[in-house]
């Protein structure tokens, strides 16, 4: 019985040690090598910025600018409006014409102008401006999913969304932290309580370099998949070129080979069917004569 007690007890450790475990274990695709590092370190500052920005900004512009309930719909509606702008009609455009890296470089560029906007902000009109450009700030992490989807196997596919998004969940929860620090620690300084959002542009801005650090080659993977499919269809070397009559006259010979002899395996067939048909043939006449 205390042996079994114990297997028992040791099987529930063991689960609960896989259960809590697991997620560490998926995540760990993140961690793949350097570019999978870049691209988890741009999902981080954008999961940061954002969520400091939603839980913090409404309570900065009460208080800094004396922003009313109805204030506040004005800006939600602007930044709904320009959101829905920037990922149903301009992102796609964009993306095609500049690639997916510079998309992100510059979304990130528009999110450090919006929150340096937020933290020099002295009238109403300001942060009504600095919400709309920060609708193209929304293109970044759907451009960043496209870009890791695009560079591992099909099958891995929701293993590297899922551990994208709990990054992003895990960057959300430290965000509005960071910001707050930085606001308890030079509210009384010289750039007053709009230094948090400045720090946040700050980070916008490292989030630009770094996206103009990755390798176009698997930023862009949709355009170098195609140019790649069309080099295979349209060989450029033309050694290859000067084999490929070689190689078809030579599979030539071989069927013309393999249809002779076919041919003369299927008439030496029929010359031995007429060969035991006769000898049939003699046998049952030899018979019927005996039998008269």
């Amino acid at each position: 019985q205390q042996q079994q007690q114990h297997s028992q007890t040791h099987k529930v450790l063991s689960t609960l040690t896989n259960a809590l475990c697991r997620p560490f274990q998926e995540m760990a695709i993140l961690n793949r090598n350097s570019f999978f590092r870049l691209i988890s370190l741009l999902a981080f500052f954008s999961g940061m910025v954002a969520s400091g920005d939603q839980v913090l900004l409404i309570y900065y512009l009460e208080e800094r600018l004396g922003f009313t309930t109805q204030d506040v719909s004005v800006m939600f509606l602007i930044m709904g409006i320009t959101g829905l702008l920037a990922q149903a009609v301009l992102l796609k455009p964009i993306n095609d014409l500049l690639g997916e890296k510079r998309v992100v470089a510059l979304a990130f560029f528009c999110g450090a102008i919006d929150n340096a906007m937020y933290g020099l902000a002295k009238h109403k009109g300001t942060v009504y401006a600095a919400v709309a450009v920060a609708g193209l700030t929304g293109m970044a992490f759907p451009t960043i999913s496209a870009i890791k989807a695009n560079n591992v196997h099909e099958t891995e596919q929701g293993r590297i969304q899922g551990a994208l998004y709990s990054l992003q969940a895990l960057a959300a929860g430290l965000g509005p932290v960071a910001l707050k620090f930085v606001y308890s620690q030079t509210k009384d300084g010289p750039l007053g309580p709009g230094s948090m959002f400045l720090f946040a542009s700050g980070l916008y801005l490292v989030a630009v370099m770094i996206a103009c650090s990755l390798p176009s080659d698997k930023a862009n993977a949709r355009r170098c998949t195609t140019d790649s499919a069309s080099s295979n269809i349209h060989p450029t070397n033309p050694m290859e070129e000067e084999h490929i009559p070689a190689e078809l006259d030579e599979y030539i010979q071989l069927a013309s080979a393999s249809d002779t002899s076919s041919s003369a395996s299927l008439s030496s067939t029929s010359r031995e069917e007429d060969y035991y048909g006769s000898i049939d043939r003699t046998v049952q006449m030899d018979h019927q004569n005996r039998h008269r």
